[in-house]
């Protein structure tokens, strides 16, 4: 029986019946017909073979949204993957799989098309990251991937060492003020400090000048990033939120932090001369006159805001993680700086150099493990489908369709029941995270073992459920640039200095939290630092 059907039964009994009557029979109705909807799809739809909670058949609500606020999302779903398997049904349409085949069936294989949660990113303009659209999104990384070859990063390295030397000469002056007060040691934000190194890393190789974050510790720039990281991810992964905030006109982005990118892109756009960094690129693309290859301002804008995101919020979290699992693992730290005490340095004798580096079987297996761990996206990446498939050998996907019908009841010339019924896509969660806990990928996840990476290591790490920076279509164009500066930062710091851990910043490390990007939840990791002493 139709709706329409239903409710043309339902004017006849209510005929003549005053206003409140019919309401109350109008909704009962629309009640009972939605109750006994959600139950026959729940039985007999085509997502019924895939395991999870039954109350997850009925709603439209993810499993364990509610959590997202408090950053715990990535926590449950992992429970949920326990429970149920490596394919997790955890709403009406959205599933969640971490069985590594499948992981490459949607992200490369048939690389589905990112869903339209990527649209509630609160960055306020498109850039490759938040791109639904696969054409726009092609054009934009073949306009950007110049500035993210080898050869190009390898004409940033000056840039990039400039950045380490000027963190190396603050922890440095943080141990001498300590030493002039008569303590060999000095208190260091490890967690504020990466992010500053980050943030002047982007500033002189994506925007031509510093941000100063080193020196200056007090800039706002990192509490505004941070901030705003915590809101959006409210929006962005809750699609309805982000639907709402989107229709109401609220502009997500933090003002302030558009009008620092502005200032930024207008001062280059009306520079004298040019100069060779990521920038540039951009700029130039904006000013080509081939159609192919430009890139408006607005895009411009949104670029830089995703560089800007990701200098704070990723690369600088992955590397902090890094140097507090190697602190709380003093053998492994102590392996590490034997590799690291082996390399080479550049011709200035101050920086290591960029192919020592890359060859460091330790450090980058150091580097592996904590993107093991913890992984930028640790929630799941959204894909969908846009056509029936088969997930595996076994779960048929169907595409879904959108179908609306609006119905009306009136009474005393009164409109007073619409209905809107949509039927969304079928959602597809690649959780990398639960997949880099699977004991049956690797042995032991729950422990930080560099080792697992090693050539000859036993049980070998399942490379192919590995997914530290996406893949297919969607991978990281900035896998390059973010590795060789975890190299830099990590190596640099285990060469020069000392540490010695505060038991309370330990016990606050434990409190992960994932909002867009795993974090510590206080925003803080504290350490003692002296000047190395067998150097």
């Amino acid at each position: 029986m139709s709706i329409s059907i239903a409710l043309d039964q339902i004017k006849d009994v209510v005929k003549g019946a005053d206003t409140k009557t019919t309401a109350l029979a109008v909704t009962a109705a629309t009640a009972g017909w939605w109750a006994v909807q959600r139950l026959y799809e729940a039985a007999t739809g085509p997502l019924t073979a895939i395991p999870g909670k039954f109350y997850g058949r009925l709603i439209d609500i993810p499993y364990a949204a509610l959590d997202i606020p408090y950053g715990h999302r990535f926590l449950n779903m992992r429970a949920l993957h326990d429970k149920y398997g490596p394919v997790v049904r955890i709403s009406r349409t959205v599933l969640s799989v971490a069985d590594k085949d499948m992981l490459k069936q949607v992200l490369v294989t048939d690389d589905l098309r990112k869903g339209t949660v990527y649209d509630n990113t609160a960055f306020g303009k498109a850039n490759m990251f938040n791109m639904t659209d696969r054409a726009a999104h092609r054009h934009t990384r073949r306009v950007i991937s110049p500035a993210f070859s080898i050869r190009y990063l390898a004409g940033l390295e000056p840039l990039l060492e400039s950045v380490i030397d000027d963190m190396v000469a603050k922890v440095e002056g943080d141990i001498s003020a300590a030493e002039a007060s008569g303590n060999p040691e000095a208190v260091i934000d490890l967690w504020h400090l990466t992010q500053a190194v980050a943030l002047d890393a982007m500033g002189e190789c994506a925007f031509g000048e510093t941000f100063g974050m080193i020196k200056n510790g007090s800039h706002p720039l990192p509490k505004r990033l941070t901030e705003g990281v915590r809101r959006g991810s409210i929006f962005f992964t809750n699609g309805f939120l982000g639907k709402l905030v989107k229709m109401s006109g609220i502009k997500m982005a933090d003002p302030y932090i558009v009008n620092f990118m502005k200032d930024v892109i207008h001062k280059r756009m009306n520079a004298a001369a040019p100069r060779k960094d990521i920038l540039q690129i951009l700029i130039d693309a904006a000013k080509n006159e081939k159609s192919s290859e430009q890139l408006s301002e607005n895009s411009i804008m949104g670029e830089t805001m995703l560089f800007l995101f990701a200098g704070a919020e990723t690369t600088s979290n992955s590397a902090a993680f890094a140097l507090i699992a190697l602190l709380q693992e003093r053998e492994k730290f102590e392996k590490l700086r034997e590799e690291v005490d082996t390399l080479e340095y550049n011709d200035d004798n101050k920086n290591f150099s960029y192919e020592s580096l890359k060859n460091a079987a330790y450090l980058n297996a150091v580097i592996n493990e904590t993107l093991r761990l913890r992984p930028v996206t640790a929630a799941g990446l959204e894909r969908i489908a846009e056509q029936d498939f088969v997930l595996g050998q076994s779960y048929h996907i169907p595409k879904g369709v959108r179908k609306i019908d609006k119905l009306f009841i009136r009474h005393a010339n009164m409109n007073f029941f619409s209905h809107t019924l949509i039927f969304h896509q079928t959602t597809i969660l690649a959780n990398m995270y639960v997949a880099h806990m699977d004991p049956e990928y690797f042995d032991e996840p729950e422990l930080f073992k560099p080792e697992r990476w090693l050539e000859g290591y036993e049980p070998a790490p399942a490379v192919d459920a590995f997914y530290p920076f996406s893949a297919g279509s969607r991978n990281c164009i900035g896998k390059n640039f973010a590795l060789q500066e975890m190299r830099l930062v990590i190596a640099t710091l285990i060469k020069k200095f000392d540490f010695d851990t505060i038991p309370e910043s330990l016990k606050d490390a434990e409190d992960i939290r994932h909002f867009i990007t795993l974090t510590i939840w206080k925003d803080s990791f504290k350490a003692k630092v002296s000047r190395r002493k067998d150097l």
